[in-house]
């Protein structure tokens, strides 16, 4: 499972690391899946937590470093409902909209330098972006490991350099109610 390193750097940064194994038991599981969802954490990313919670307790149960498994028996939560395909017209309205900010930075670039060739940059990543994701379906999370040179030669991450989670809740109000954002 290639989310299991990330979920076991996420757990040891939880308060619910701070208990001996033997101290983990179901209701201290139970309240720690509440206050996670408390804290907005997805109910998939809570199932993978739990499921890396259970597999170190297994192991450590299995090489005899804890003397019972404090979750034996536990049912982890449900899984969630599987993500729902975007409406054609809904993508469509998003890269036409990206497309729009493209043009409008070039427009910009055209009546001087300065800030615009970033503004230009930033709106080409975005729309790099969304055409990434509309293709392969990735999440914004999933594209955060993407990189981009900027213009002047730096090298980051396209989740960290844009916004582009913002630019989609700024279009998705502007679209009207009734439409969801798509991923």
């Amino acid at each position: 499972m290639a989310g299991l390193p990330v979920a076991a750097r996420r757990l040891c940064a939880d308060p619910l690391s701070l208990r001996a194994p033997d101290r983990i038991s179901p209701p201290v599981l139970r309240a720690a899946l509440q206050a996670w969802q408390a804290a907005g954490v997805p109910p998939s990313t809570a199932a993978l937590h739990t499921r890396t919670l259970r597999a170190a307790l297994g192991w450590a149960f299995d090489e005899r470093l804890i003397a019972s498994q404090p979750l034996q028996g536990m049912r982890g939560p449900g899984q969630p409902e599987p993500r729902r395909d975007v409406p054609l017209h809904v993508v469509r309205a998003l890269l036409n909209a990206a497309q729009a900010e493209v043009e409008q930075a070039k427009v910009e670039q055209a009546r001087g330098p300065g800030r615009s060739a970033h503004r230009r940059h930033q709106a080409e990543q975005v729309l790099l972006l969304l055409r990434l994701a509309a293709d392969s379906g990735a999440r914004p999370g999933e594209l955060g490991c993407t990189t981009s040179t900027s213009p002047t030669g730096s090298s980051n991450s396209l989740a960290t350099e844009l916004n582009p989670e913002g630019f989609i809740a700024g279009l998705m109000a502007a679209l009207g109610p009734g439409v969801s954002a798509p991923f």
